[in-house]
């Protein structure tokens, strides 16, 4: 017979030994929490955001230079040039728009600050800027923050940070842990990597990986063997694997091969996707898009498709060894998400990523490409889970 405190002797030796998924994995520097059900966590995101929840951020000093991110016309000569999409070079470049919103990791205490990517099409560079929600807490939803149309003075774009004057558009960036991946596009195309440890002091990685064409998007998630998988996404319907050489962000990457997403997913112009880690050890991929032709002029549906990732280890590091082995990994579609957004809140042609909170909750924070107010506000939206 086991007496109350043997019992209790052995439970807590078995706890000790035993390998716990739940336990190992509720996020670090380098890996974001894993979900409890991830498919249930993605259908439980409320796909509508009502009046009195919508988020924003003051622009004071000109920190984002609002002359150029606006689509108004009536402003001043600078606007017409952005609307006309004709850069200071006099070529065709687009129009000044944001690509991407993120929020950094709660359990690094960073839930307070959201980073949002930009391409301006007037200097030719690419930008980002750092938003501080004082009004919110540090974990949680964030506090929406808008009385009589305006948004509270302490939340603010605090930062902008210049990127890269070849490779003028930023476009949907991730976090892990507390590691920003940003994808850079222009004559060529960069994945860059930056240290949000001090989110107003960013610290840019030496190692980047470069690739000829269009990089729209890239996730990045951390494997058991302690190695980082990327998913690139470009215009021509298909997603690029890079696999780390070491275990760290900040080193060399292998190129592992391509996967024509026509084959598997029903969107057509993915611009933000997000690895999720399942603490039953699948990978996802969430990945967003408007449906629009000409979004957000000629607007389309806000979409979130949910994919499974099958994938081996050893079939990765055999591939990049030897091109002509299958792919390794291959995107298993599940199913899609309507999302709705209204009042020119956002748009997922602009940018709408995917927030692991905790093992529990998971969120999408969706940007317009846009600012509002005369260029005093930078709206978003949270879809809580």
């Amino acid at each position: 017979m086991i007496h109350k405190k043997q019992f209790l002797i052995y439970a807590l030796l078995l706890l000790a030994i035993m390998p716990t998924a739940y336990a190992e994995h509720l996020g670090s520097e380098d890996e974001n929490p894993w979900i409890n059900d991830v498919c249930q966590k993605f259908s439980l995101i409320m796909p509508v955001v009502g009046q009195s929840n919508y988020l924003g951020a003051r622009i004071f000093n000109e920190i984002v230079p609002n002359i150029y991110y606006t689509n108004k016309l009536e402003v001043s000569f600078y606007q017409v040039i952005n609307y006309l999409g004709i850069s200071d070079a006099g070529k065709l470049a687009g129009i000044s728009h944001f690509q991407s919103i993120v929020r950094l990791p709660e359990h690094l205490g960073l839930g307070k600050f959201l980073v949002v990517t930009g391409s301006n099409c007037i200097d030719n560079i690419s930008q980002m800027f750092v938003i501080k929600m004082r009004t919110s807490e540090m974990t949680g939803p964030l506090t929406p923050n808008i009385t009589d149309d305006t948004v509270n003075y302490r939340d603010q774009v605090r930062l902008r940070v210049d990127l890269d004057t070849v490779r003028w558009h930023a476009g949907g960036a991730s976090t892990i842990g507390k590691y920003l991946v940003i994808p850079l596009e222009g004559k060529g195309a960069q994945i860059i990597f930056f240290d949000m440890t001090n989110p107003l002091e960013p610290q840019r990685l030496e190692h980047f990986i470069s690739k000829s064409g269009i990089i729209m998007a890239a996730a990045i998630t951390k494997l058991p063997n302690n190695h980082f998988l990327i998913a690139a996404n470009d215009a021509g319907n298909s997603f690029h694997f890079y696999y780390s050489k070491e275990e760290t962000i900040d080193c060399d990457w292998s190129y592992v091969g391509k996967v024509y997403s026509s084959k598997f997913a029903p969107g057509k112009n993915y611009q933000n996707a997000t690895f999720v880690n399942d603490e039953n050890g699948m990978l996802f991929l969430i990945c967003t898009e408007n449906t629009g032709k000409l979004p957000p002029v000629l607007n389309g549906e806000d979409v979130a498709d949910l994919f499974r990732i099958n994938y081996s280890i050893e079939g990765i590091e055999e591939r990049i060894q030897n091109s002509d082995i299958t792919m390794p990994i291959v995107p298993e579609f599940i199913y899609r998400k309507h999302m709705f957004c209204k009042n020119d809140q956002c748009n997922f042609a602009a940018g709408a990523t995917v927030y692991v909170a905790d093992s529990n909750h998971m969120n999408i924070y969706a940007i317009p490409h846009w600012l509002s107010h005369d260029g005093k506000q930078l709206r978003f939206n949270q879809y809580v889970g």
